[in-house]
């Protein structure tokens, strides 16, 4: 579709479109400069040029182009248009390749999220600390009820929702951020943590990382929606968290 474009513009530039519109070298011009500024956009870096919806919106000046080129050529021949369109957009649908960003149908499920919260309602102690990556922090800051939610942290129905980095694209930086949170918190290596895995590319709906984890931690998958996580506690005494706003926080269930 973007060399019938490019022939929907070259038809107008030479006034050979056959319609009736006036100006077709302005008409080109204009049809041809949003491309031209959201390419000067991109290199100057403030808005993407890609794959993306920040883009969409040129498909409507594409669209013009393509129906400069087609009317050209099925001018004397639109009782071909409809049976060819007929056969060409079931096969397109059955053959063309999915959008790998598109969401899958299972994370569409509201029932799904609701089990997930009511099992970390029960599982995980009221005031505890949970570790989270900041989408997950976003949905549990609407499944949980949220109050005040600030950037690091949000209370929300007895939880302390701790975030670090927006998504977990490594095993290595979700380990690192177990660490973090150790620290932060003043907790022992013996005292485990609540961890819950469910941004756009959950990391624990990986085969290879649950089945890493799930020899060292207990995991509760829910679909390819969310994940569970209770990181166990080494062996020996538990070291009680500060004082003052954690203090209610529960590290032994």
């Amino acid at each position: 579709m973007g060399c019938v474009f490019l022939i929907g513009l070259a038809l107008l530039w030479k006034k050979r479109s056959g319609g009736k519109l006036k100006d077709t070298l302005a008409m080109t011009v204009l049809w041809v400069l949003p491309f031209l500024f959201a390419c000067a956009g991109a290199i100057m870096r403030i808005h993407p040029y890609g794959h993306s919806r920040h883009t969409v919106f040129l498909a409507i000046f594409m669209a013009v182009g393509i129906g400069v080129a087609l009317e050209r050529l099925f001018r004397f021949r639109m009782w071909a248009v409809l049976p060819a369109m007929a056969v060409l957009i079931p096969l397109w649908h059955q053959t063309a390749n999915k959008d790998p960003n598109n969401i899958g149908n299972e994370r569409h499920q509201r029932g799904t999220m609701l089990q997930a919260t009511e099992y970390i309602r029960n599982t995980v102690g009221t005031g505890s600390l949970i570790l989270a990556d900041g989408e997950t922090k976003r949905i549990l800051n609407y499944y949980l009820r949220p109050a005040e939610p600030s950037p690091l942290r949000a209370v929300n129905d007895g939880y302390h929702l701790v975030s670090y980095r927006y998504t977990y694209g490594r095993v290595k930086d979700f380990i690192e951020d177990v660490a973090k949170f150790r620290e932060q918190f003043d907790m022992e290596r013996e005292a485990p943590v609540w961890a819950v895995d469910g941004g756009w590319y959950p990391l624990f709906a990986r085969r290879d990382v649950s089945e890493r984890f799930s020899r060292m931690a207990r995991l509760k998958h829910f679909g390819n929606v969310l994940c569970v996580i209770r990181m166990p506690p080494d062996e020996g005494s538990v070291k009680p968290p500060r004082k003052g706003l954690w203090r209610n926080t529960i590290f032994s269930r």
